[in-house]
């Protein structure tokens, strides 16, 4: 906003184009992130019940 306002831009218009950049910028990296989160969660959990397996498979006898 300061920036802006050094350039003659009113602060309104300054402070109206801040909160617009930041939500542009931000909401959509909070979206993804939240949606990887909870995907990348699901992926743990297979991974983790495959390494059970995996570590339970070579103690058996055929």
């Amino acid at each position: 906003m300061v920036g802006l306002s050094l350039i003659g831009v009113d602060t309104s218009r300054a402070l109206a184009y801040g909160v617009l950049y930041h939500v542009t910028q931000i909401l959509p990296v909070i979206v993804l992130g939240g949606f990887y989160a909870l995907w990348g969660r699901v992926g743990r959990v297979r991974l983790e019940e495959l390494e059970q397996v995996t570590v339970e498979a070579p103690g058996r006898k055929n």
